[in-house]
């Protein structure tokens, strides 16, 4: 009575082997050599907290980018701005010389090049493994294949925006 059961399930896993494959995508032959996520913190002192954000907003808004978070607890005002990372040399200048006192700044940056690297040659050579795999394996391997071009794009995509948190008191 087993023998079907198991006839049924192999011929199910043979059926559908070729709706469970993820489809392949290629895979840049080169990593990107420069990979930084860049980063500030600014403090500033105004009269008028609002008038101020107002204006770091729009000029964040005219610049390509958004506001991730803008809260005010009272005492401070809170602005989490994200903006295309080339035109974070441009926003700096407007924060520091904007008729505010400026108290505390801090940039800094984070390198990913070589985290990016590291899974980029995993990734191909996971790919370069794959026709020599059992079925059932070549599932997972893809799917780490998958895992790892996401982890890839979220650090492109740290690296193409900057991130700046103004605190206004």
């Amino acid at each position: 009575m087993r023998a079907p059961v198991i006839s049924l399930l192999c011929l199910c896993l043979v059926a559908c082997q070729p709706a469970c494959r993820l489809p392949d995508q290629p895979l840049p032959s080169q990593p990107p050599s420069h990979l930084v996520a860049t980063n500030a913190q600014v403090h500033l002192s105004a009269t008028d907290a609002g008038t101020v954000a107002a204006d770091i907003i729009q000029h964040v808004i005219d610049l390509g980018g958004c506001v991730e978070d803008n809260s005010d607890d009272g005492a401070t005002r809170r602005l989490e701005l994200r903006l295309p990372a080339d035109h974070f040399e441009t926003l700096m200048p407007f924060l520091l010389q904007g008729g505010w006192e400026v108290s505390y700044v801090n940039v800094w940056g984070q390198e990913l090049s070589d985290q990016y690297a590291t899974m980029h040659d995993e990734a191909l050579a996971l790919q370069a493994a794959l026709p020599n795999q059992p079925w059932l394996q070549r599932f997972a391997t893809r799917r780490r294949i998958s895992d790892l071009q996401d982890e890839m794009a979220y650090r492109l995509q740290r690296a193409a925006w900057a991130t700046v948190v103004v605190h206004i008191q």
